[in-house]
C-alpha cells in the first residue's frame, strides 16, 4: 500500500564560512539576507550608521552566540559566486580572507585575492562583477569608460570596501531602558544589571593600506595597470598615486613566484579596480619613429 506525504524542505543555505558558487535565485536571497537595506548597487558604507551595525557587527555575525537565529546566523561571513556576481564579506583574521574569487563558469575570467590589510580594518567586502556596462550597472549602478592612453578592461571590476571597528562617542550611562533602545546602534541595555552602556565599536569605512594580488592570465604581465575609480567617479592609475609617504609611490608589478599574478598596493581600497594596459603610442606612429629622425618616447600614459 502506496501513501503520499507532503514534505516541506527549507532551501539549503550556503553554510558559514564557505565559498558557495550558486545560481541566480539563490544568489539573490543570499544578498538580500546578507546587505538587508542596502541595494545591490550601493556601497554598504553609504548606510546609516544602524544599518551598517546591523549588516556588518548584528548578533548573527557571533558563531557561538546562544539563542541567535541560527538560519541567519549562517549568512555570515561566506562567500557568494555566480557567474553575474561574486560578493565576498572578509573578517580580517578569517581564513576565508586569502581566497581566490573569481565569477564561476567565465572561462579565462581573471581573479582577485586580498593578501593583506593594514591592522585598522577589521572587515573587507569584496564585489566582483564584469566591466561590461549591462553587468556594470545592474551590479554597481555606474559605468567604467575607458582611460585616455590605456586599453580596454582585461579584468572583472573589483569593489572593494574597507571597515574598522571605529568607537563611538555617545552619552549611554545613566540612561534608562526606553532612552537606551532609542539609541540602540549606539548603546546596549543589559536588564540584568539595569545599565545601558556604550556599543564596544561601529563599523566604519576607513582608508588604510591593502594589498590586492590579481590574476589576469599568461605571463606577459609587465604591461599591466590598475585603474582605481574613486566613490566619486574619478579615475587615476593606481600606481601613479603615493603610498605612505610623498615620494613612495604604490607598487603595482608582476608577482615573481606566481606567473600571471600581479600585487595591487593601495592606501584607498573603498574604491573599484580594474585592470587595463599602457598604450605604446610610439610602437605605431610612423611620423615619429627613429628610423625617420623622430624621437618618441612612450610615457604612462600617453608619449613624449
Amino acid at each position: 500500500e502506496a501513501n503520499l506525504q507532503q514534505i516541506c524542505k527549507d532551501e539549503v543555505r550556503c553554510p558559514t564560512r564557505t565559498a558557495c558558487v550558486l545560481h541566480h535565485d539563490a544568489m539573490l536571497e543570499e544578498l538580500e539576507l546578507l546587505r538587508g537595506p542596502a541595494d545591490l548597487t550601493e556601497r554598504i558604507a553609504s548606510r546609516t550608521d544602524a544599518e551598517r551595525l546591523a549588516i556588518l557587527a548584528g548578533s548573527e555575525w557571533d558563531e557561538t552566540c546562544t539563542g541567535c537565529d541560527q538560519t541567519a546566523a549562517r549568512a555570515f561571513p561566506k562567500i557568494l559566486l555566480n557567474r553575474w556576481r561574486t560578493e565576498a564579506v572578509l573578517p580580517v583574521g578569517s581564513p576565508l580572507l586569502s581566497r581566490e574569487l573569481f565569477r564561476p563558469e567565465q572561462p579565462g575570467a581573471s581573479r582577485w585575492r586580498v593578501a593583506s590589510a593594514s591592522s585598522s580594518i577589521d572587515m573587507l567586502v569584496v564585489t566582483l562583477s564584469s566591466p561590461d556596462n549591462t553587468f556594470a550597472r545592474a551590479n554597481f549602478g555606474r559605468e567604467y569608460p575607458q582611460v585616455a592612453g590605456y586599453t580596454g578592461w582585461i579584468s572583472d571590476v573589483a569593489r572593494v570596501e574597507a571597515f574598522g571597528m571605529v568607537a563611538v562617542d555617545a552619552a549611554c550611562a545613566g540612561l534608562d531602558e526606553a532612552a537606551c533602545g532609542a539609541d540602540r546602534y549606539r548603546c546596549t541595555y543589559d536588564r540584568a544589571t539595569a545599565t545601558c552602556s556604550q556599543r564596544v565599536a561601529q563599523p566604519t569605512a576607513v582608508d588604510a593600506t591593502v594589498h590586492l594580488e590579481l590574476y589576469v592570465g599568461g605571463n606577459d604581465v609587465d604591461g599591466v595597470r590598475v585603474i582605481r575609480f574613486s566613490p566619486t567617479g574619478g579615475a587615476v592609475d593606481v600606481a601613479l598615486e603615493t603610498c605612505g609617504s610623498a615620494t613612495a609611490f604604490c607598487v603595482v608589478a608582476p608577482i615573481a613566484t606566481r606567473p600571471g599574478w600581479i600585487l595591487v598596493e593601495t592606501v584607498h581600497p573603498n574604491s573599484d579596480f580594474v585592470a587595463t594596459r599602457d598604450v605604446d603610442e610610439c610602437a605605431d606612429n610612423p611620423c615619429e619613429s627613429r628610423i625617420d629622425g623622430g624621437m618618441c618616447t612612450n610615457t604612462v600614459p600617453g608619449y613624449a
